[in-house]
């Protein structure tokens, strides 16, 4: 005969095994894609922010109108490392 404590010793069954590999897997799944979307965000926002500043600063060109090109395109060489005023 059985007892109570005997009953539940026994392990897990390879259904049970194979659910929660399954459960785990969808989880990564769901991070990883989750990721990929905010890698793909992130390019976005920082492709639009690239464009702002070239066009800030060709602006400031434009209102200045003496001729400083150079310090325009030594400012759009590198548009993450200013700051806007």
């Amino acid at each position: 005969m059985m007892t109570f404590a005997s009953r539940f010793d026994r392990g897990d069954s390879l259904i049970e095994v194979l659910i929660a590999l399954s459960l785990c897997a969808v989880t990564a799944l769901g991070i990883i894609g989750a990721q990929m979307w905010l890698a793909r965000t992130e390019w976005s926002v920082m492709m639009r922010e690239t464009a702002v500043s070239i066009a800030w600063f060709q602006q400031q060109v434009e209102i200045t109108e003496n001729g400083e090109v150079a310090h325009w395109r030594r400012m759009v060489a590198k548009p993450f490392q200013t700051s806007f005023p």
